[in-house]
């Protein structure tokens, strides 16, 4: 029957937890047509398959099994949902078959490896003993990066673009991995990338060697 001004919609239970829509406790809703094949009724779950059951005279049936043996708890996690293709994302030989797995394999790799990088070559001055000098190392980083004088494909469909995209200043750790201590007596970076150096003694073919290293937090 159609639905009056006292009717009042009621989403309920029964007794097997099933979810009952319908009109003043009534089973279902029966809309205003002759077709009693399209009313809709209610949402089930099946216990032991793991099932969702919408039903409107007929069943659309939606399998939601998450493939252990808890029948209430069908939810898919990344964990169940497989790969379209198994993959060996981390390159140890075995294949990642399900979302949970690659991710896991992918932040391994991305953890590390993309975190540490070099910045640009600089050229340090060392006129002296006992002379003291300091350089921003991330504003160089910035400038060379974000201005690099040649680039690939100029004019090309490929051309790459303008800039060389940089992290900005705090997002950042600094480090000395070496340098000649016959030239260098003294170094200290700071938490924004300010490097200061003290020359033992200038070096005696007018170069020296100094790694230093970026690496994202």
């Amino acid at each position: 029957d159609a639905i009056t001004a006292s009717d009042q919609v009621v989403v309920s239970t029964d007794a097997n937890n099933d979810v009952i829509a319908g009109v003043d406790g009534g089973a279902y809703y029966d809309d205003p047509d002759a077709d009693a094949t399209n009313e809709i009724q209610d949402i089930t779950t099946d216990g032991s398959a793991g099932n969702l059951s919408l039903s409107s005279g007929s069943t659309l049936t939606l399998n939601v099994d998450d493939a252990d043996a808890d029948p209430t708890n069908e939810i898919q996690t990344a964990g169940t949902v497989n790969l379209d293709a198994n993959l060996d994302v981390d390159g140890d030989g075995t294949n990642e078959t399900n979302v949970q797995d690659a991710l896991a394999d992918i932040t391994k790799v991305t953890s590390i490896a993309g975190r540490i990088f070099y910045p640009p070559s600089i050229a340090i001055e060392a006129p002296s003993a006992g002379y003291t000098g300091s350089y921003n190392l991330h504003a160089e980083y910035v400038a060379q990066f974000g201005s690099p004088l040649v680039r690939s494909d100029v004019g090309g469909a490929n051309e790459a673009p303008a800039s060389i995209p940089t992290y900005g200043a705090n997002e950042l750790y600094y480090y000395v991995t070496y340098y000649d201590s016959s030239v260098f007596s003294s170094i200290t970076i700071d938490a924004s990338g300010n490097m200061q150096y003290t020359i033992a003694a200038p070096p005696a073919d007018y170069n020296a060697l100094i790694n230093v290293v970026f690496v994202v937090k």
